[in-house]
């Protein structure tokens, strides 16, 4: 469980790693995921970029840990044919 401040701090961590049908990872690393892909997202979004629906499944795949990121990559090249 994570236990959060007032200002939205984790504190601490507490638990056993999460475990997901393809990898391991632990509660920090898929924070950690989550914020640079939330961070992709709202850098693409200040670009004037539309993020599809297939990158966001990706990459939320990615920051639970399913995918790693060069699958994100490859997922990605793949999809606007490039290699």
């Amino acid at each position: 469980m994570n236990v959060r401040s007032e200002t939205g701090k984790i504190d601490s961590m507490r638990g056993a790693p999460e475990v997901t049908s393809v990898a391991v990872i632990t509660t920090l690393e898929r924070l950690r995921r989550e914020a640079a892909v939330a961070e992709s997202v709202h850098s693409a979004a200040l670009e004037g970029q539309q993020v599809t629906l297939e990158m966001l499944a990706d990459s939320d795949a990615y920051a639970r840990g399913e995918i790693d990121v060069d699958e994100l990559g490859r997922r990605t090249r793949s999809r606007y044919g490039l290699g």
